[in-house]
């Protein structure tokens, strides 16, 4: 490889093992390379697979690569991470508010009720997350915050801190050629999974404005295909947080309704798992409604309703 070569983005999709679902989707990791250096963006699963794939990729391009950068710490995109920084003896940086989550995988199931109370409930989800994405824990070398540069070569990216998808949520920009790495923060079809203990609709929805201010001219999602007309995808984002307030207000003009009324009445239908899934990201609506007295709580013994303020 010339050391005068322009950035070059390689995009490696990895597989969970299960088909493609909405638990366990699959995940992209992005190899970046200019000027004889290179960089991770994400690692993915933590499947000797997953480990391979990403190592074959760096082989291919002769790529030394000096970082992985972890836009957030769900498993899908860190769990590879320990192994390929034992392999290439490189630095893992993340952003402050996610790298616990990444060192220490244990405290985001204690930390979320989608997990269960129980240590014996959380302990069973440790292990399956061990087998269906093959968790594993990482040490994080650098923390990030916003506003911070990474070089790769000549290239610079700028880490910006989007919270709403978690926490620690961020996205890379590299501004010379209008590249955003989005993580969760917006993939390639609707919208990013946000649970109430870890993330937050409302910063989503402020982050998804802050990207309104970039010239971006390719986002490069952490799953998915790369997006054009990168404006009108940002504004449809917007748009369908929108219409799932809207869709919970027009429920609850019918009367006060409880979580499993609502999630019957959604986008959900009557499928167990999909209601398995969706609830905690109802729960995550709901936050922001009550937070903004659009709605109130009414209990009936040991029952919560919700209904219009």
């Amino acid at each position: 490889m010339e050391d005068d070569e322009p950035l070059r983005v390689v995009r490696i999709d990895l597989h969970s093992r299960l088909p493609n679902t909405r638990l366990f989707p699959d995940v992209n990791v992005y190899l970046l390379i200019d000027s004889g250096e290179a960089l991770l963006v994400d690692a993915g699963y933590g499947f000797q697979s997953s480990t391979s794939r990403i190592m074959n990729a760096i082989k291919r391009y002769h790529a030394e690569v000096s970082g992985i950068v972890i836009t957030h710490g769900h498993v899908d995109h860190f769990s590879s991470a320990g192994r390929l920084r034992r392999r290439l003896d490189c630095t893992v940086m993340a952003h402050g508010e996610d790298a616990s989550f990444i060192e220490e995988p244990a405290s985001l199931l204690s930390s979320d009720p989608f997990f269960g109370h129980d240590a014996k409930t959380r302990a069973l989800g440790y292990v399956a997350l061990k087998l269906l994405a093959g968790l594993s824990p990482c040490t994080v070398d650098k923390r990030l915050k916003d506003g911070d540069e990474i070089r790769v070569g000549n290239a610079k990216l700028r880490v910006l801190h989007t919270p709403g998808h978690t926490k620690g949520h961020i996205c890379l920009y590299e501004p010379e050629r209008g590249l955003l790495f989005t993580g969760d923060h917006v993939i390639s079809a609707g919208l990013s999974w946000i649970l109430p203990t870890r993330g937050d609709v409302k910063e989503y929805v402020q982050s998804l404005k802050r990207l309104l201010k970039l010239r971006i001219s390719l986002i490069l999602p952490g799953h998915g295909r790369p997006l054009r007309n990168c404006r009108s995808v940002l504004l449809d984002r917007l748009a369908r947080v929108s219409s799932r307030e809207r869709s919970i207000l027009r429920l609850l003009r019918k009367g006060p309704m409880d979580e499993d009324g609502l999630l019957k009445g959604l986008w959900y239908g009557g499928n167990p798992l999909n209601r398995l899934i969706s609830r905690p990201v109802l729960r995550a609506y709901l936050k922001k409604l009550l937070d903004e007295r659009r709605i109130a709580i009414i209990r009936a013994g040991n029952r919560t309703f919700y209904t219009l303020s």
